[in-house]
């Protein structure tokens, strides 16, 4: 099976360049509201986070800048644990 076969399901497909919105916030806005309604935002995302495509369009309802947050929030938290683990 195709690992990318969610995207047959995307609301996003055929939007054109909707997704890539920069940083016009109505424009954000707008492709949010896309990934509300769509029923593969989590393999959306996870994709995003797991290919490491975090520099362009709306992916999984969060911009470029907020998955880079997240992914960096999650390695400060796997550190932590792991640190936390070699304690105790």
């Amino acid at each position: 099976m195709n690992r990318h076969a969610w995207r047959d399901n995307a609301n996003c497909i055929g939007t054109g360049d909707a997704m890539f919105p920069d940083s016009d916030q109505k424009r954000i806005e707008w492709a949010r509201n896309i990934c509300a309604a769509c029923p593969v935002t989590q393999a959306c995302l996870r994709d995003a986070m797991n290919t490491g495509d975090n520099h362009w369009g709306v992916r999984g309802g969060l911009t470029p800048e907020e998955r880079r947050s997240v992914k960096k929030e999650i390695n400060r938290r796997l550190k932590q644990a792991e640190r936390a683990k070699a304690n105790a």
